[in-house]
């Protein structure tokens, strides 16, 4: 499932009223503003990630899911989470050290400007498990009166608040580190990193007004928005201010198009001209049924 905008503001809000690990609330929010997975994550060492200069998190090829480098831009918020950590963290070379180097939070989990260091001893330095941090929320979610949802739906939703804002379907998908479809990878190399920062500091600028707005306006936001590509197909009612038509002929522009051809993608068939060609007219209806070229789902 995805969060609605009325959700993500009671998880802002509530998730750090979590008794658990002082740390796992923190991680939490740092899925939502990056859109990682909680794996990679919960493996990842300090020396992957750089608060001062880059301000990059580099998910090494052996902690990735699908085997390959993926460097994640920071936002501000971002960076002041992952320095909330790095005070948890203490000694330990990992971002979130296993909960047996880590003492459970006796109150609330409300993270504070200062919070204690813990020490992790070298023979013991091993880090928290992905389970963990589902089993925590299982455990606590409906404690603090949310519906359940999982860590892997904070991902989803990161991803679906992204092409709300606007943020075109490679950009995300290169912030998802999820693949391309193959004529793309093999003719766009570009890394879109710039791209990728300005869509995530959006993404996060955005969750922290939520708490500020009204349940009313949010509701309204829901009821207006789209959640899926069919939703898109039919009207696209986004932050985008790009109609349907030109939304997609910037995308084929962008990477594929850029001369008449005709091409698959995963098994299906489409009939391309040019971009340039003012007469093209996108069936809306057919659009949706390529995956390939429409990567929207979230994974």
């Amino acid at each position: 499932m995805e969060l609605r905008v009325v959700q993500i503001k009671d998880f802002w809000l509530k998730i750090e009223q979590f008794p658990t690990y002082k740390s796992i609330p923190i991680a939490l929010k740092i899925l939502l503003v990056t859109a990682q997975r909680r794996g990679e994550l919960a493996a990842a060492e300090w020396s992957h990630v750089d608060l001062q200069d880059k301000k990059l998190w580099t998910i090494p090829a052996s902690n990735s899911k699908n085997g390959k480098e993926h460097r994640v831009p920071l936002s501000q918020i971002a960076i002041k989470l992952f320095e909330q950590l790095k005070r948890l963290a203490g000694k330990s070379r990992f971002v979130m050290p296993s909960p047996q180097t880590i003492k459970p939070a006796a109150t609330p989990s409300v993270p504070s400007e200062n919070p204690v260091e813990t020490s992790s001893p070298p023979d013991s330095d091993k880090h928290i498990t992905e389970r963990a941090i589902t089993k925590a929320v299982e455990r606590h979610v409906t404690k603090i009166g949310m519906t359940h949802w999982t860590p892997h739906d904070l991902r989803r939703t990161a991803s679906t608040q992204l092409a709300k804002l606007g943020v075109l379907p490679h950009i995300k998908e290169k912030i998802l580190n999820h693949a391309l479809p193959e004529m793309m990878a093999v003719y766009d190399q570009h890394d879109y990193m710039d791209e990728r920062r300005a869509a995530l500091q959006q993404l996060a600028d955005k969750i922290l007004k939520l708490p500020k707005t009204d349940d009313a306006v949010l509701e309204k936001m829901d009821r207006e928005g789209i959640s899926n590509v069919a939703a898109s197909c039919h009207g696209h009612r986004g932050a985008s201010p790009l109609s349907h038509h030109k939304w997609m002929q910037r995308f084929v522009d962008e990477s594929l198009m850029r001369h008449p051809w005709k091409t698959k993608f995963r098994g299906k068939h489409m009939a391309t001209a040019s971009a340039s060609d003012p007469s093209v007219d996108w069936d809306r209806s057919r659009s949706c049924r390529y995956p390939g070229f429409f990567r929207l789902y979230h994974g």
